[in-house]
């Protein structure tokens, strides 16, 4: 109710509190279980995982701060009837789009970042997140900057969800890479 009342109609704090709630659901199970069972000899692998969890939550706040700007975009017509702030409202959805594929491309750099500094040994690793994660998010920057209409958005909403659940997945990987 407050979310839908108060912070969806103001310009980013809405998306930004879906972003962070999405976030904070990743490191409540660092802080939960990890932390309280961390001794002297697990130390540095607990912490180690919860590092992991960490880079998680900033990669799932991202991801999901795309698609809220994304769905405003879809979503432009009942916003401005319900005379919200929404960012496409703000700043047109062209110059909202030109956002949206900067973070997108932004989100590739850090993944590649991220890979090239943590887990460049790790071929399956590597592999997976090129095929699964960056590839798409490849194909929704290029769609980005070419979407025209909602039904545009709507695809590009719907493969924020896919890269978001195969970025999650993607953990299943340091099973086999600890």
């Amino acid at each position: 109710y407050i979310y839908a009342s108060f912070l969806k109609p103001m310009l980013l704090v809405g998306n930004i509190v879906i972003s962070a709630l999405v976030s904070l659901s990743l490191i409540i199970v660092g802080v939960f279980d990890l932390l309280p069972t961390i001794n002297m000899q697990n130390k540095f692998i607990q912490s180690s995982m919860f590092e992991v969890i960490f880079d998680y939550a900033v990669f799932a706040f991202l991801i999901t701060f795309i698609r809220e700007i994304v769905k405003d975009i879809q979503d432009i017509d009942g916003d401005y009837n319900a005379q919200m702030k929404t960012l496409p409202i703000v700043l047109g959805k062209s110059r909202a789009a030109k956002i949206a594929f900067g973070l997108t491309v932004a989100a590739i750099l850090i993944l590649a970042f991220y890979l090239n500094a943590y887990l460049y040994m790790q071929t399956v690793a590597i592999i997976y997140f090129l095929i699964a994660v960056i590839a798409p998010l490849i194909y929704i920057a290029i769609k980005l900057f070419s979407a025209e209409n909602k039904k545009d958005f709507k695809l590009i909403s719907r493969l924020l969800k896919v890269v978001m659940l195969l970025g999650m997945l993607s953990m299943v990987v340091y099973y086999f890479i600890i």
